[in-house]
């Protein structure tokens, strides 16, 4: 654990002296681990505070070479994007030593946030890695005046520890308290994106946390982590939640920490295997809701966390199915909160292991006063009100320094029994925080379907559910059933075009729109506005029924799985995945991740079938029914098969190696054998220049980014885009505006395809016409995804 030197005070040393100091009296001591590669099976590799100190002098000298000594206390804003690594660490400290701020902008942040956050932050010069070259120069085209440097990757900063003169910080706390540390931005749920300036000050207060005592019984949140030889943690460097861990809590408190790798979906097996080869010292990890939900359903999962001294998690509350199933397994968990105005509150251990969700907060040491919701039990606004005692941890008034008071928005219930325990309880304005801590704004999905004629009103909800729901309160009533289902068939489309629009996660099904009662009516204002606080407490029960019954199978009776037979079990099979998609046809042999299945839908998926089979079925593994069964048997019938096996005891719920590779033998085989001789095709021979060139998933992260090179390669006169949506130019103009592509696309055809129809869903002319034109074929509808089996290619050998 840290200990402050001579004449130094905890809370009142500045993060660069630290990181200086540790690094001239112990240079190989341990900072941080970083992934050797994106292959746990590579392992990690030790960065000392030696090579970190060196790291950040080199990147210092660069930003002095390249952009300039600032003028004193002036702190020009310059922006760095790159890939999640310790880069972000490396320049944060840089800049500050070289007397300016870095900005970090959100990678995911569509182009016109990211101008928008450039200039409200007055940010004319831009340092990025290679991987944003293109995004970057993007942004230099609509900024006038900006200028843009490519750095060098981690192990150039990271090499030759010592081969550098040291770049001073002369600035004491006094001085440094109220000057900038970084530039953060709000998540823009609410309205645009927000830049936050973090100061100096509120980064010492992790390191003022030394100075909290013992209360109640218990001992800061801090202290009980610094127990840990090491976390395992996964979090973006240029989020809040990453960069005040690392340097309030690791730099601070000294706690070397492994990174997680993070640029593969972070799935619970993606995570048991990084445990499997993390440094051996690793002893506990964080993570987001969502993870631990999916690792609670198996076996290996609940073993792997209770090996763990404790878990972290934080971001939303853990779903309580699958917290009982991990205390179950004697996993401990400690939940946490915090954000970018404040930082992390001075919460306290918790030590009912039975009370996990619940967090000991210091409402004298934070300053908090918990103000009652009108129309809610037990439900409370957090606000913090100034305090002049040098005891309290108050970050949000370095933040907002002219407030004596903030509405923090954030809402949290009181524990029924528990004196100074609180639960996190969504927010007090329109947005809505799911339980994986996703935030979805209700308000364009509202606004469309209250803009249909049959629709007076509808209110999105779902804060701290794993997805949203609707309610519609008709103009006028149905009647009965079949009117209640043709208002349904007439809203539905709407609700498939805002989805269509929605990240996966705020996506609303089908099975969680709730029509209204007549004798139940929203509440209004005095301008006809609907109150929506009261109106979603005047609907809480149908909406925890509808839930429940979602939770249960889907209340669609479509959705029930039927263990009559093999065949009628993958009927329902059918149904459950084409219930999911919302719209596309699933056939017993469609690929479930060509259809657009996701990771979101996939969990989904594991729930439903779980919660269908555990009362139909004795012998059926339920703890087998995870993520990684439905990407080794992608489509239904063999997801079926799999399940009927187990269902009548004629196979085990084990995929083997020599299954993988009989697997693999039969693929090739199927595909090489017998192939019939190629048709004499008189074509001439494909074009140099002037060339047509097909491409398929041109909406896709790969593909869109193939499609800006053929638009720029002179030798290209013309493109084809075969994709799956009809609506093909305006949806790739969209992402491609949102990944900072060129939204110019003269040249471009856009088709609407099926790839696994002979003639491609193109007709026969349509077919030939290609045939004819076509000079190269570029094929990038197939997913980037490392779960997958080797089957859910197959699709893409046959097209």
């Amino acid at each position: 654990m840290s200990t402050p030197h001579s004449g130094e005070v905890y809370g009142r040393r500045l993060v660069p002296h630290v990181i200086d100091s540790i690094a001239n009296r112990d240079p190989r001591r341990e900072c941080f681990s970083i992934p050797r590669s994106s292959n746990p099976k590579d392992g990690w590799r030790a960065v000392s505070y030696g090579q970190y100190a060196s790291a950040i002098d080199r990147l210092a000298h660069h930003v002095v070479k390249t952009s300039g000594a600032p003028h004193p206390k002036a702190f020009p804003t310059l922006a760095y994007v790159g890939e999640n690594n310790a880069v972000y660490l490396i320049f944060v400290i840089a800049a500050v030593k070289a007397g300016y701020k870095a900005l970090f902008v959100s990678p995911q942040n569509s182009e016109e946030t990211q101008l928008h956050l450039f200039q409200l932050t007055d940010c004319h010069v831009i340092y990025h890695d290679a991987m944003f070259q293109r995004s970057v120069q993007a942004w230099l085209g609509k900024r006038h005046g900006m200028t843009a440097n490519l750095l060098a990757p981690l192990d150039f900063w990271l090499a030759d520890e010592g081969a550098v003169a040291h770049f001073p910080y002369v600035r004491t706390a006094e001085e440094a308290e109220r000057e900038p540390f970084v530039v953060l931005h709000t998540s823009g749920s609410t309205g645009p994106p927000q830049p936050i300036v973090v100061q100096h000050g509120l980064i010492m207060l992790g390191d003022k946390l030394h100075r909290l005592p013992v209360w109640n019984g218990s001992e800061p949140a801090v202290r009980g982590l610094a127990r840990s030889r090491r976390n395992l943690t996964p979090m973006p460097f240029f989020h809040a939640g990453g960069l005040y861990t690392f340097f309030g809590f690791h730099v601070y408190w000294e706690k070397p920490v492994a990174f997680a790798i993070t640029d593969g979906p972070l799935t619970a097996d993606f995570i048991l295997q990084q445990l499997a080869h993390a440094p051996a010292d690793v002893d506990s990890i964080s993570l987001p809701p969502l993870v631990l939900e999916e690792l609670s359903t198996t076996d290996r999962g609940c073993e792997a966390l209770g090996r763990m001294k404790f878990v972290f998690f934080g971001g939303g509350n853990l779903n309580e199915a699958a917290g009982k199933r991990l205390l179950d397994r004697g996993v401990v968990l400690q939940n946490s909160f915090g954000s970018t105005e404040y930082g992390m509150l001075p919460f306290y251990w918790q030590t009912n292991p039975q009370e996990y969700q619940w967090l000991p907060i210091h409402s004298e040491v934070l300053g908090a006063e918990w103000r009652p919701v009108a129309g809610e039990d037990d439900v409370f606004e957090l606000v913090i009100v100034r305090k002049d005692d040098p005891s309290s941890i108050q970050g949000v008034f370095y933040t907002f320094p002219t407030l004596d008071e903030w509405s923090s928005g954030d809402l949290f219930k009181k524990h029924p029994t528990l004196p100074d325990h609180w639960k996190y309880h969504g927010r007090c304005d329109d947005l809505i925080v799911l339980s994986n801590g996703e935030r979805l704004n209700p308000t364009a999905v509202e606004n469309a379907l209250s803009g249909h004629p049959k629709v007076r009103s509808a209110i999105v909800v779902g804060t701290m559910r794993s997805q949203p729901a609707v309610l519609i309160e008709p103009a006028s009533h149905p009647s009965g059933t079949e009117e209640k289902e043709a208002l349904l068939d007439e809203i539905w489309p709407i609700v498939l075009k805002a989805n269509s629009e929605l990240a996966s996660h705020a996506r609303i099904s089908r099975q969680l729109i709730l029509i209204t009662k007549s004798d139940k009516p929203f509440h209004r204002l005095a301008n006809d506005a609907v109150h929506r606080v009261p109106s979603i407490k005047l609907y809480e029960p149908e909406v925890d029924e509808l839930y429940r019954e979602a939770e249960a199978g889907w209340k669609d009776a479509q959705c029930s799985l039927d263990l009559g037979s093999e065949e009628r079990l993958l009927q329902s099979v059918c149904r459950l995945f084409q219930t999911l998609t919302y719209s596309t046809i699933i056939e017993p042999d469609t690929d479930f991740f060509s259809a657009g299945i996701d990771s979101d839908q996939v969990v989904n998926a594991c729930r439903l079938l779980r919660s269908e089979l555990r009362d139909k079925s004795k012998r059926i593994n339920l703890q087998s029914i995870t993520p990684k069964i439905i990407h080794a048997k992608p489509s239904a019938r063999r997801l079926t098969a799999e399940l009927w096996g187990q269902h009548i005891g004629s196979v085990n719920p084990v995929t083997t190696d020599a299954e993988a590779s009989r697997a693999m033998s039969g693929l090739v085989a199927k595909y090489t054998q017998d192939l019939p001789e190629a048709p004499l095709i008189k074509k001439p021979a494909a074009r140099t220049s002037q060339q047509t060139v097909v491409l398929t998933g041109s909406t896709g992260r790969l593909g869109a980014y193939l499609l800006d090179m053929l638009v720029a390669d002179p030798a290209v006169a013309k493109i084809l885009c075969l994709n799956r949506s009809r609506d093909g130019r305006a949806r790739q103009q969209r992402l491609d505006a949102s990944r900072g592509l060129r939204t110019d696309l003269t040249g471009v055809d856009f088709l609407h395809a099926d790839l696994a129809r002979p003639d491609l869903g193109l007709g026969v002319e349509g077919y030939a016409q290609i045939l004819a034109d076509a000079d190269r074929v570029v094929h990038a509808q197939w997913p980037a995804d490392s779960n997958l089996a080797l089957a859910a290619f197959e699709p893409h050998v046959r097209a």
